[in-house]
């Protein structure tokens, strides 16, 4: 019983906070952590080295560390949305088609909210080449999330079916 009284203190964790309440979700959560941890550990290494043999190279340390946070983020959500766990209750054509839509429409919401928060904080493009940078941005910033949601969304529908069957 001590050993489980330990047990649910570490659960109690501040990370408890991040993850999932779902316990298959945080567990499998915990290991893209600890995966992307190893990963970031062995960049800052690679990192490390780099400065030490090639003094003269000066590598910037905000380039360093943006990549190195870069690569640590882009591999949990990359687990993540592979991993087919975000939509456990999508089981049925009918389900995954709804759901669908609803990544749709949030893509659709997040291209019209970009684009207002955009024009309030860099302000309303003035000029065509202006409007074209920030409606290719938009564009593909709204692609890139459908893809994300969609990805995910069908991973998550063959593992279901694939439970299921």
């Amino acid at each position: 019983m001590i050993y489980s009284g330990r047990l649910n203190n570490v659960i109690k964790s501040w990370l408890s906070i991040l993850l999932p309440k779902d316990e298959y979700k945080k567990q499998k959560t915990l290991y893209f952590l600890a995966e992307a941890s190893i990963i970031l550990f062995i960049t800052l290494i690679i990192l490390f080295s780099i400065h030490r043999i090639f003094p003269n190279l000066e590598p910037n340390p905000e380039i360093s560390i943006g990549m190195s946070i870069s690569i640590f983020v882009i591999y949990i959500f990359t687990r993540y949305i592979l991993s087919g766990i975000e939509y456990t209750n999508i089981t049925t054509e009918q389900e995954f088609k709804k759901e669908k839509n609803r990544i749709s429409l949030n893509s659709l919401k997040f291209i019209l909210v970009f684009f207002i928060a955009y024009s309030l904080i860099i302000g309303i493009p003035k000029t065509q080449s202006q409007w074209i940078d920030l409606v290719i941005l938009i564009l593909l910033s709204g692609i890139f999330m459908f893809s994300l949601g969609y990805v995910s969304l069908r991973r998550s529908y063959k593992k279901n079916k694939d439970l299921l069957d």
